[in-house]
Parts: C-alpha cells; sequence; structure tokens
C-alpha cells in the first residue's frame, strides 16, 4: 500500500466515524464502511459519489433521511481528493446553508447558530429576516466604524453556522443544538478551521460564543445577540411599531455590539 492509499485508508476510518455520529448510531459502522469501500476508487478519481447506495439501503427509515444525504453530499464534494489534499477537516470549507465564504480583505468572520428553513432553501446562510437584520445591521456598523467592518453587505464576510447541520422545528424537532454538541472534537475542528486567518470574530448569540469560548484569547472579537427578530424584540424595547421600531433596534443592537468589543490575551 503506498503512502495516497494509506492517508485515504486512515480518512476513510475518522469519515466513517463522523457519519456514524451525524446518524446518532442510527447506521452501524459496517454499513457505512461497505459502502464507502465499494466508492473508494470512483471518490479518489474525482468523480461524483452515487449515493443512492446509502439513501436506499442505511437511511431507508431514518427519521433525517434527506438532511443527512444532503449533508454527505457536501462532505464528500470536500473529501474528494483523500490522500491529496486533507488539511481541512470534513464539512470544512463546503460552501452550504451554514457557511459562506466572504472577501478575502474583509478580517472579520461573522459565527451564527445553525442553519434553518430558510437557510435551507436559500442555500446560503444568514438569510430572510435574520439576513436583512444582519445587512442592517453591518450597514450601521461600517458606518460607525469602517476600520474594522469593511463593508455594509453580509456577503462580502465569511459567515460560520457553528453547527453545519439544518435544525428547525418540522424537520428536526428543535431550532438549535445543545452545548455539548457543539463542544465534540470534530465540530470544534471544523470552526477552528473556518476561522483562521481572521484576526477579529463578530459572535453573534450565544451558541456562536460557546462554539469559540476555548479560542478567544488568540481572537479581538465583538459579541450581542442573535441577529433573529425575536431575540431583536426580546432584548431592546422600544416605543415604535414596524419598521420604524426595527430601526430603532438595529441602532442600539449596532452600539452595544462596539462596545462589547475585546482584544485578544495572545498578541499573535
Amino acid at each position: 500500500m503506498n503512502s495516497v492509499d494509506k492517508t485515504a485508508s486512515r480518512e476513510l476510518v475518522n469519515l466513517v466515524k463522523i457519519l456514524t455520529d451525524m446518524t446518532d448510531g442510527y447506521v452501524g459502522e459496517e454499513e457505512f464502511r461497505k459502502v464507502f469501500d465499494q466508492s473508494r476508487s470512483a471518490v479518489r478519481r474525482g468523480k461524483c459519489l452515487d449515493l443512492s447506495g446509502v439513501s436506499g439501503k442505511c437511511l431507508k427509515h431514518h427519521p433525517k433521511k434527506i438532511q443527512c444525504i444532503e449533508q454527505y453530499e457536501k462532505l464528500f464534494a470536500e473529501v474528494r481528493g483523500w490522500g491529496l489534499h486533507m488539511e481541512a477537516p470534513p464539512m470544512a470549507g463546503v460552501v452550504s446553508p451554514a457557511y459562506s465564504p466572504g472577501d478575502t480583505s474583509a478580517s472579520i468572520a461573522i459565527l451564527l447558530a445553525c442553519p434553518g428553513r430558510f437557510e435551507y432553501q436559500a442555500f446560503q446562510p444568514a438569510a430572510n429576516v435574520t439576513g436583512s437584520n444582519l445587512e442592517g445591521l453591518l450597514f450601521r456598523l461600517n458606518m460607525a466604524k469602517s476600520s474594522h467592518f469593511k463593508f455594509p453587505c453580509r456577503y462580502c464576510y465569511t459567515i460560520i453556522n457553528v453547527w453545519p447541520h439544518v435544525e428547525y422545528k418540522e424537520a428536526t424537532g428543535r431550532t438549535v443544538p445543545t452545548k455539548e454538541e457543539l463542544k465534540r472534537p470534530h465540530y470544534k475542528r471544523r470552526v477552528e478551521y473556518l476561522i483562521y486567518g481572521h484576526p477579529r470574530l463578530l459572535l453573534l448569540g450565544d451558541h456562536a460564543l460557546w462554539a469559540v469560548e476555548d479560542l478567544l484569547s488568540k481572537f479581538d472579537y465583538y459579541h450581542s445577540h442573535h441577529p433573529s427578530m425575536l431575540a431583536l424584540n426580546t432584548a431592546y424595547k422600544v416605543a415604535a411599531s414596524g419598521s420604524e421600531a426595527t430601526k430603532m433596534r438595529l441602532d442600539k443592537y449596532s452600539e452595544e455590539i462596539l462596545k462589547s468589543y475585546t482584544r485578544r490575551m495572545i498578541r499573535l
């Protein structure tokens, strides 16, 4: 076995463990290994992996079948060069409802909790009302401190959902992961990989903070509430209604974020 084959085998073992964990043990390691072993040569040649075997055989009765298949497709798009470039952990760096790369000149990465129904439909993070609130926030931050917030548009920044899986009530029975889930090693490694190279972070919501709290000594960061309408309505009470109330809340939101700026403890 040459070095490429050894690397591919090692990464296959890691993939099997991650995918088994993604389905909460519903699909056993042996079933995954059988499917992936049959497809390894095609994957290594850069061809698309036919997931019909997984969907029809392994996941026939799984309650999250559609979501799992979508995650597998993104994962395999990332690792189809097995043995050639595996510096990135699986699922990291794949454009998805959980991740969007921004302009390389933007120094700040924006971290949110997880993609929901609207992100799933738009196939990009920070969609719908959450996205428009984020856009309004960035417009104000750009006006107030353009040295840090270079652009008023949200997709000019790298946006990372710290939990890569789509969560919403109708599909998964919940809207966010637990703190314990965010602390699992492969999820922490994904976030650490994606924020690398950004000297500053904008952490929006508790989940974003939890995901990187062990790394904050290395980053300058801002932290405040999640930009959902529910979070903003709860946090900021204003004597207005409709669009005028939203504008007033975004004004307060941006002011609070600017005051939250924290410098890293370790100077690099």
